[in-house]
């Protein structure tokens, strides 16, 4: 009852605002949303990992979204999950263009500008979920950033300080759990209408936690799944963290690879009276992942700004006898969460995935993805393997 009545709430607020914008004082209205509903199998799971193995399915996200111009340099975004019944806040900010100087300044909620899996949406991605890597990256919150392109749009530079929020955007207290990020961006090659590229990017975080605590964690790249890596929670004085970034298409294949860094800050004096574990020095993780994939029926994925966007399908399903666009992937990632000389044991994990997807159309497609992770503890010992075969639906309009 809940979910239908959050549900109705946002769909009306969208209906009012696509037939009266000139009411709205809204210029260039688009209205949309997304669903994806996804599903998982599991296959061999060690019982060494102490994670449950139930086939489980669960409606990822459903989107209600619009996006316009309030005057001539300003212009907007507000994107709304409504998935499980709850209203989560996605993007939605405020954001000044053609600002002498400066050029672009935006204000609100929106996803902090590290790593390329971070900044790929949801609906975009090649695989289910970004890479473990990702595990370091902040997500969304909540700040204002500068932000601006130059050489014709091939070099962009982002700079920004956040505030660490949660779902619905909403903070307490003062003077903590705050962050400065920023990413450069450049795309090398960009031929035959993007059907030839290469980008390179290189983003850093320098992060005071609230409550002086981090914690690193990650599933085996599935959302249906339990965390088989986790430093728990650690006394922290600071964290920093630095990503490198490549991504390419040559024709219908593509490739990508990424790699993050975290250092965290050991706090002086003994965390374990707050529950967290002190750490006995600065701790040091890392993660990457390397992918590629090919379009069987000749098409390009598709790459907007500073981040890979929406495939255009040529044939799609049933249109002149076209079966849509199939793509085959391959991904390898490993995240270690072990840091030795400050006394974490949060594991090592290595992925291997692959992939299969058939874009009905240009807004709708159904992927699968077949998982095996591998779990080592601090001394490079095995503690146990899992695989899973997942599935998902998605359109967006």
């Amino acid at each position: 009852m809940r979910c239908r009545t959050v549900v109705g709430l946002l769909a009306a607020w969208l209906v009012v605002l696509q037939a009266a914008p000139a009411v709205a004082g809204v210029q260039d209205l688009e209205v949309g949303g997304r669903f994806i509903q996804d599903w998982t199998v599991w296959g061999e799971v060690d019982e060494a990992l102490g994670v449950s193995s139930e086939d489980a399915t669960e409606v990822r996200s459903a989107y209600v979204s619009a996006k316009g111009r309030l005057g001539s340099h300003l212009r907007f975004k507000a994107d709304y999950d409504v998935a499980g019944g709850e209203v989560g806040v996605k993007d939605v900010y405020l954001e000044a263009f053609g600002v002498p100087g400066v050029g672009h300044v935006r204000v609100g909620h929106w996803v902090v500008p590290a790593g390329l899996d971070n900044i790929v949406s949801t609906k975009n991605l090649s695989f289910l979920e970004s890479g473990s890597c990702m595990a370091f990256a902040p997500g969304r919150n909540t700040g204002l950033m500068v932000w601006n392109s130059f050489a014709d749009g091939r070099v962009t530079a982002e700079l920004g300080a956040f505030r660490d929020v949660n779902d619905v955007a909403e903070a307490e207290g003062s003077g903590e759990g705050g962050s400065v990020a920023g990413r450069l961006t450049g795309l090398l090659v960009n031929q035959d209408g993007g059907r030839r590229l290469v980008h390179l990017a290189v983003s850093g975080i320098v992060w005071d936690p609230k409550g002086d605590a981090v914690r690193f964690r990650a599933r085996p790249e599935l959302h249906q799944a339990d965390y088989f890596v986790d430093t728990g929670s650690m006394d922290a004085e600071s964290a920093r963290m630095v990503g490198l970034e490549i991504g390419g298409v040559v024709g219908p294949a593509h490739f990508q690879g990424e790699h993050l860094m975290a250092n965290v800050k050991a706090r002086e004096g003994d965390g374990t009276a707050t529950g967290r574990a002190a750490l006995q020095d600065d701790a040091g993780f890392s993660g990457y992942s390397v992918q590629a994939g090919y379009f069987l029926t000749g098409e390009s994925r598709g790459y907007k700004g500073t981040s890979f966007d929406r495939t255009k399908v040529t044939r799609e399903l049933l249109d002149g006898g076209g079966w849509g666009a199939w793509e085959v992937l391959a991904r390898y990632s490993r995240l270690d969460l072990n840091g030795e000389n400050a006394g974490v044991a949060g594991g090592r994990m290595d992925n291997i995935t692959f992939g299969l997807s058939w874009y009905l159309s240009s807004y709708a497609k159904v992927m699968a993805n077949y998982v095996m992770a591998t779990v080592t503890d601090q001394d490079g010992e095995e503690v146990g393997k899992a695989t899973a075969l997942a599935t998902r639906m998605q359109f967006d309009f």
